[in-house]
């Protein structure tokens, strides 16, 4: 019901404006503005924000747990070859799950942790800082924003509110993502995969300076 509203929402806004084959005005309300359409950049920012904000109003802000002290260090080399299977795992299903249209980096960190309890040996230490608990929705939420990427440039649909205000950006600098974006602007596709590597690597190096900061914010 919900995605049904939300389609005939988005059917309702593309009639506004002069009708292509009749040449009438339709709900334009006698305003000017409202003759080209409802411009498409800022509904995509307007709606992104205010379903961010009605989201914020109706999460519980209220502190539960006292705030120790935070230390921040890079699991060791033991460890990391412990979690690879996990890592591994939940890359590859928030890619899939990234890739899905409108699904989001929350559901693939959800899935993620479920498959990595259901396959694990010792289900019960989930939930108590096991470290595959940690490694799972974390490998699966990372990779999911980069699969979002995947419908955005290969069909022109945004798989995230994240790569929708990106298509918002695309769209005012006249790119339009789809197929043919990838032989027109070869260079501009080659910067965005570059960069995606270049953010991932600086997320080592610069995460660990800004977690204590991040965290000392609950404290407000």
């Amino acid at each position: 019901i919900k995605a049904l509203i939300a389609a005939l929402l988005g059917l309702f806004l593309a009639t506004v404006g002069i009708d292509p084959m009749a040449g009438v005005p339709r709900f334009t309300f006698g305003l000017p503005a409202l003759m080209n359409g409802i411009d498409f950049i800022p509904v995509l920012i307007g709606l992104f924000a205010i379903s961010e904000i009605l989201r914020q109003v109706m999460t519980d802000t209220s502190i539960k747990i006292k705030l120790g002290k935070i230390r921040t260090t890079l699991p060791s080399l033991l460890m990391q070859k412990r979690l690879m299977p996990t890592i591994l795992g939940g890359s590859v299903l928030g890619t899939i799950v990234g890739i899905l249209p409108g699904i989001g980096a929350t559901t693939a960190a959800m899935v993620s942790y479920s498959e990595a309890v259901r396959w694990s040996k010792t289900p019960e230490k989930f939930g108590t800082g096991h470290p595959e608990g940690i490694a799972a929705p974390e490998s699966s939420n990372n990779a999911a924003a980069n699969g979002a990427m995947v419908p955005l440039l290969a069909l022109g649909i945004p798989g995230s509110a994240t790569t929708a205000v990106m298509l918002g950006a695309f769209v005012l600098h006249g790119l339009k993502p789809g197929p043919l974006l990838f032989s027109e602007q070869p260079e501009f596709i080659s910067t965005i995969f570059l960069g995606t590597m270049i953010a991932n690597a600086l997320i080592l190096i610069i995460a660990p300076l800004f977690i204590k900061g991040f965290a000392n914010i609950i404290r407000v």
